[in-house]
C-alpha cells in the first residue's frame, strides 16, 4: 500500500450484510457512498483500521473487504 490511492476506499454494498451488522456500521456514520482511509492493514487477512470523521473503527478482514471498494473504480 505504498500508493496514496490505495489508502482510501469507498463503502459499498452495506445492504448485503446482516442487519445488525449493517446497522452497527450505519450508528457509526459508515453507509454506501462514504470515502475512508485505511490507516493501518495487518498482515495475513488480520483486521483493518479505517479512519472516518476522525474516528478510527476496527473490521476484520472478510468484512472490511465485502464492503469496499477502490476509491478509482
Amino acid at each position: 500500500m505504498d500508493n496514496m490511492s490505495s489508502q482510501h476506499r469507498i463503502i459499498n454494498h452495506i445492504d448485503r450484510l446482516a442487519i445488525p451488522i449493517a446497522r452497527r456500521l450505519h450508528d457509526l456514520g459508515l453507509h454506501n457512498g462514504v470515502t475512508v482511509r485505511i490507516v493501518r492493514q495487518f498482515p495475513f487477512h488480520g483486521p483493518v483500521v479505517i479512519e472516518y470523521q476522525r474516528q478510527r473503527i476496527g473490521l476484520r478482514y472478510p468484512l472490511f473487504a465485502s464492503i469496499t471498494v477502490d476509491d478509482h473504480e
